[in-house]
């Protein structure tokens, strides 16, 4: 926070006293009210104080904003609109309290709620605004390539939740026992946000409808169980339906053109006009795919080809989006691979609660310890482990236990797993596979799973034949790249 020159704080200072003086006991003062992230610093975090007999034309309200780098000194802060009046403009200073930009924002009152959520991909930093008891607000994106905001304010509701650059709003209606959500997303160039998903719950009847706005068609309906307060019991395996697979608008219109991995003696990128032309030049023009994977949307995500007699295996892996014009995106990427590895299969205990390198990880800190919590049905629901890392201290004697493994499971009303997360500390792992997304089908066999690596991805799509528990194929995606197993 910038001091203020001595001669402009003392003349603060006596204003404020005389003011005081003639003000008796029962004068409000309303206080800013502003929500800062856990690391803001402290003095960042002071509440200003002001009074409607206090305000003039000059006087304006601090606002905290994570500046980092070259910009740390820089303030933010509301002032009164000259031209508007009873409406604000932000102004943004640089470190020497020149001025770098003023816009006008809107009508705002305060108390006020101020969020750093990132509601615009690929944004890195926002700021939402709420007056007090509002539901709307602002939304003002910034500009990474400018270091400044962008001036067009974007009106947006009082959300409760956010995840990625979504974000959701919540409401109850106690006379028609009705629960309401919806998961909005705000889109680089648009002027408002964009409803995507709604999830309504009749209380009385325990009917749940998750339905896609963009395809205008359900994700489910059905009957759910409820608890004694009318809520969703597995709200957890609910939530994934609703959340789950969202796709971001504001891409750009599709193209026929397919470019495709080919690994084989001198692996390289190729590039073909259509799918059609792709297949064909392998040999698969006309043929069917010997495994489809399909998302939560029921989009098919993957198809696989393949040819035993030559051993050429050739797949599309679809990637789906929106024009700001709500036209759906399938933008398929394609591989090819000439051969296909013979290995063993070994099946991973889903629940067992180590690393992947099949150790806890404890021998490695101090004051180490497990939390493994249940669900009713007696199946593990969330396994934490932390400890505390004396060599990431760097000398200090911080005692604060660090996460060591977070592993959760996700399971289907009948009880079978359906999905499992798991992330693991990468000082003490690496950082390789630290995140692993596993999902499961009605036998529980894994089917599908994403796994983080610090140049991007991995994907496994596992393909089975009948009921059997060991796979017979295995294709592994690295960033598009293929590789093919056969388990023995």
């Amino acid at each position: 926070m910038k001091k203020l020159p001595i001669l402009k704080t003392i003349t603060i200072l006596i204003i404020c006293l005389l003011w005081l003086t003639a003000c008796d006991s029962s004068t409000n003062i309303t206080a800013e009210t502003t929500v800062l992230p856990e690391d803001a610093p402290v003095e960042q975090k002071s509440v200003l104080q002001t009074s409607p007999e206090q305000k003039t034309e000059d006087s304006e309200i601090r606002i905290y904003f994570p500046f980092t780098g070259s910009m740390v000194e820089y303030s933010l802060s509301l002032v009164p609109s000259k031209k508007a009046p009873g409406q604000y403009d932000l102004r943004l200073c640089d470190a020497s309290d020149r001025i770098v930009q003023q816009f006008p924002c809107g009508t705002l009152s305060e108390p006020l709620d101020c969020f750093y959520d990132d509601l615009i991909r690929d944004s890195y930093k926002d700021l939402e605004i709420f007056s007090e008891g509002s539901q709307t607000g602002i939304l003002v994106v910034w500009d990474w390539k400018s270091d400044q905001f962008c001036e067009d304010v974007i009106e947006i509701p009082r959300y409760d939740k956010v995840v990625g650059n979504h974000f959701m709003t919540s409401s109850e209606d106690a006379l028609s026992n009705r629960q309401e959500n919806r998961i909005y997303e705000v889109y680089e160039g648009a002027k408002s946000p964009e409803e995507i998903r709604r999830w309504t719950l009749q209380k009385d009847t325990g009917i749940l409808t998750i339905w896609d706005c963009m395809e205008e068609q359900n994700i489910f309906e059905g009957k759910v169980e409820l608890d004694e307060e009318n809520n969703v019991i597995n709200r957890e395996y609910y939530d994934h339906l609703f959340w789950g697979d969202t796709y971001s608008i504001g891409n750009d219109p599709k193209t026929p053109k397919i470019s495709v991995w080919v690994a084989s003696e001198t692996s390289h990128m190729e590039e073909y006009p259509d799918r059609e032309t792709f297949l064909a030049n392998f040999g698969f023009a006309d043929k069917s795919p010997i495994y489809q994977y399909f998302n939560v949307q029921s989009d098919l995500e993957l198809e696989l080809y393949l040819d035993e007699e030559t051993g050429w295996v050739c797949g599309l892996h679809h990637w789906y989006g929106y024009t700001k014009n709500r036209e759906k995106i399938d933008s398929p990427d394609g591989f090819a691979l000439c051969s296909i590895r013979d290995i063993d299969w070994k099946e991973a205990d889903p629940f067992d609660l180590k690393s992947v390198q099949g150790i806890t990880g404890e021998n490695q800190v101090t004051a180490y310890e497990e939390n493994l919590e249940y669900t009713k049905d007696n199946k593990p629901d969330y396994f934490e482990s932390k400890g505390v890392i004396t060599w990431l201290k760097d000398g200090h004697d911080g005692e604060d236990k660090d996460s060591i493994l977070r592993i959760n499971f996700t399971y289907r009303d009948d009880g079978t797993l359906f999905y499992r997360s798991y992330n693991h500390n990468p000082y003490m792992f690496g950082t390789g596979c630290m995140s692993m997304y596993s999902y499961y089908d009605e036998a529980e066999r894994m089917v599908y799973e994403y796994d983080y690596i610090t140049h991007g991805a991995l994907d496994f799509y596992y393909i089975y034949e009948g009921a059997g528990r060991t796979p017979k194929y295995c294709l592994r995606l690295d960033n598009m790249y293929p590789d093919m197993m056969r388990y023995r």
